[in-house]
């Protein structure tokens, strides 16, 4: 459709601030608190399309084999399978997570949480702008089970657009 200049698939309700999965996990920088970590799992154009902003590293690409992240596979493995391959898994995460996790590099494994961020985001609010940031990090797959739609719009024209898709959705 003309007018529209991207389309993401993310497991992320803007509206609620829910996200794919959810972790409970030890601070890293302080044993006796928890930390609720929010995982975003996305395909690849999910941070253009939403106008994510890179700080440090890269963002997750379909070149590198890698940095998909295989939701599937991962919940088929066992315990020491699952640890090495989190262990090894590229991530985006934003830069209040950077700082609440003690990360100091890209590609380096976070000390007890695992996954190797290769890219720290501007932060933005995941929920309600009343709300702390909180933890974040997002997964690259391109096969997501569930998720919703984001389109990224020309603002010229917009209600034309709109009724465009509205239409195209229709059929």
């Amino acid at each position: 459709i003309n007018g529209v200049s991207s389309v993401s698939f993310a497991g992320w309700y803007p509206e609620s601030g829910s996200t794919t999965m959810v972790s409970m996990l030890d601070n890293p920088l302080n044993k006796e608190e928890k930390l609720q970590l929010n995982e975003i799992v996305a395909d690849f154009d999910f941070a253009k399309t939403i106008g994510l902003q890179i700080q440090w590293g890269r963002l997750l690409q379909q070149d590198y084999g890698t940095d998909r992240y295989d939701q599937d596979s991962a919940m088929k493995m066992d315990k020491d399978e699952y640890i090495a391959y989190k262990n090894n898994q590229p991530v985006l995460i934003t830069a209040s997570t950077a700082k609440q996790l003690g990360v100091k590099q890209m590609n380096a494994t976070i000390q007890g949480v695992g996954y190797k961020p290769v890219g720290i985001l501007k932060d933005f609010h995941r929920e309600s702008l009343f709300q702390a940031l909180s933890p974040t990090m997002i997964f690259a797959d391109d096969n997501i089970d569930y998720s919703n739609l984001f389109i990224r719009i020309n603002p010229e024209n917009s209600r034309g657009i709109v009724q465009k898709i509205h239409s195209a959705w229709q059929k």
